[in-house]
């Protein structure tokens, strides 16, 4: 093909590289913390969060998240909405904004959520969360970082 301009029959080529968009180049050592009643969707989000070199805390239950809760602690938080025996999700979040009005909290629920009251900052379907690490919740957290 020639160059139009040039006359020549090789096109300029780009010098640099282009380079894979990974997570970690952006930010390392993101702290999540995941409240889910399942232990083996715990398990997979832990292996993922680690493999992105971040940093994971889970909970089994919203009580348990309180007790662990501290708002220097967690950049993000993952909360399933039904936990089983004791206070839900929705119950588990206000608690959490009564403490840290500005904390990034995302909904993670195999049902749909009501988000009418503005609790979440988004929702992450339970087979989105490895996407969602990588998308959604790390734009947020360049934004609250901005």
């Amino acid at each position: 093909m020639t160059d139009p301009i040039k006359g020549s029959s090789k096109l300029p080529q780009p010098t640099e590289e282009k380079t894979v968009f990974q997570p970690r180049d952006i930010q390392q050592n993101v702290r999540v913390l995941q409240v889910e009643d399942t232990k083996y969707i715990r398990d997979a989000t832990k292996s993922f969060v680690e493999e992105i070199q971040w940093i994971y805390t889970g909970a089994a239950t919203g009580e348990e998240a309180l007790k662990i809760y501290d708002p220097k602690a967690f950049d993000v938080i993952i909360m399933d909405i039904h936990l089983g025996k004791g206070m839900d999700g929705y119950e588990t979040t206000r608690r959490i904004r009564a403490i840290n009005p500005h904390q990034l909290i995302y909904s993670c629920s195999s049902n749909p959520v009501d988000n009418s009251t503005n609790l979440f900052n988004g929702d992450i379907p339970k087979q989105g969360i490895r996407n969602a690490l990588r998308g959604k919740i790390l734009v947020a957290l360049s934004e609250k970082k901005a």
